[in-house]
Formats: C-alpha cells, structure tokens, sequence
C-alpha cells in the first residue's frame, strides 16, 4: 500500500469515527437527565401540535425529538381538548429519571389560549444533585388548542397567578378539588412557598361518580401514597 493510499484510508477511519461519536448517546447519568429535561419542554411547547399533526398515522409515538434521544414514552399520551380527563398527560423516563407532565388549566382571551402545565420529575440517587427541583411549572400561550406553545413564564415554584394583560390575570382555581387532585402538591412539598401550606398538608383523594375529598396528611398516609407511587412506577 502506498503512503498515498494509506493517508486516504486513515483519513476516512477518522471520518467514521467522528461521525459515530458525533451520533452515539450520552448514556452517562448526566446524558439521561440532560436528554429528558430537552424533550419534556419539547412536549410543552410543541407536543399537542406534533400530536394532532400525525395522530392517525401514529408517527406521533417516533417523532425524531423522542427516538432518537432515547428517551421512552411510558404510556399512551393522554390528549383531550376537552379537558377529559386531562387536556394532556405525558409520562417520560430515561434510565433514573420519570418524568410526569401534564397540563391542568386553560383560559381563553382576546383570541389566544393560555395554559397553565406542571412537570413533576421523579430522579434516582445519582440523578438528583443534577436537578434544580422535582417540578417545574410554566404558564404557555398559543393561538389554540392545536398550535405551538410559547413559554411566557417558568418556575421551579408554584404560582397560582400571572398577568396576560393589563387588565385581566390568569388564575389557577385553588378551589377546584378535580384539580387539586391531579397537581399532586403535597408528593412535592419543596416545590411550594409556605404560603401554599394547604395544597401541601392535605392529599385529595378520587371517590368516584367525580367525587372529590380532602383528607390531612399524616405520616401513615404519606406511607401509603409512597408505596402507590412505587407501585404505578415499577408497572
């Protein structure tokens, strides 16, 4: 072989060699977590679209922003218009991370739909120094119901409240049980201000026919809520 040929040869090995490292996965703690965190505000922000763009050809479940990132959908994608049961539920995991999102409220004004979405993160051992919180929450706005999200505000805190305009405040109704029951406060407790004790102290519980009760947390039923959470996790 000569020393042309051989230089050739060489340089195409190394051009493979880039493009597989270039293509391989971030299989690392910090690359499961970093690659769950991208594609679940991807869901926020442009999930329902993609969702209602290829729900009849089932390309929704590969898009290439899930796939190809490795990051599995736990469940069948929850997504309603109409609020029944949820307007969208998506549950995602990558090796130590599960990931919950949801969105819980909605109002429209002045011709645009504004959404109120949670994201409840659930980390193994070595995953949870990598994380700011075990939630986020964010208030989007979109044309409609079909559309892309836009991201006006995110927290790692709880809010109830945020100004879409001078004149009128989007509100989360603290009073709504249904609600209430689906935010979940009291399994992340760090995620709330003080102020928000009573969304942290009591468990909503479902009783069927929608029927709602509260009940007082107590280290028993915090017990239970535990083994239910591992329970629905683990299956």
């Amino acid at each position: 072989m000569t020393i042309k040929k051989s230089i050739i040869l060489l340089s195409l090995i190394i051009l493979c060699s880039s493009a597989v490292i270039a293509n391989a996965q971030d299989y690392s703690t910090e690359g499961n977590f970093k690659r769950i965190e991208q594609v679940s505000e991807w869901i926020v922000r442009q999930g329902i679209k993609e969702y209602y763009a290829h729900k009849d050809d089932e390309k929704w479940l590969s898009n290439e922003t899930i796939y190809n990132r490795f990051v599995r959908m736990n469940y069948a994608p929850q997504i309603d218009e109409s609020g029944e049961p949820f307007y969208a539920r998506i549950t995602l995991s990558t090796p130590g991370n599960y990931y919950r999102i949801v969105s819980l409220h909605r109002m429209e004004q002045s011709g645009s739909l504004f959404e109120f979405w949670t994201i409840k993160k659930h980390f193994d051992e070595d995953a949870i120094n990598l994380a700011e919180s075990h939630c986020q929450f964010f208030i989007t706005k979109s044309e409609n119901f079909v559309s892309e999200r836009n991201i006006l505000k995110s927290d790692t805190y709880f809010f109830d409240t945020f100004p879409v305009d001078l004149q009128i405040e989007f509100v989360v109704p603290l009073d709504n049980l249904e609600l209430l029951y689906r935010l979940e406060a009291w399994d992340h407790s760090d995620c709330y201000a003080a102020e928000y004790s009573e969304l942290t102290d009591y468990v909503v519980f479902a009783e069927g026919g929608g029927e709602y009760i509260r009940k007082k947390m107590t280290p028993f039923l915090r017990f239970q809520l535990f083994i239910e959470e591992l329970r629905i996790n683990l299956w």
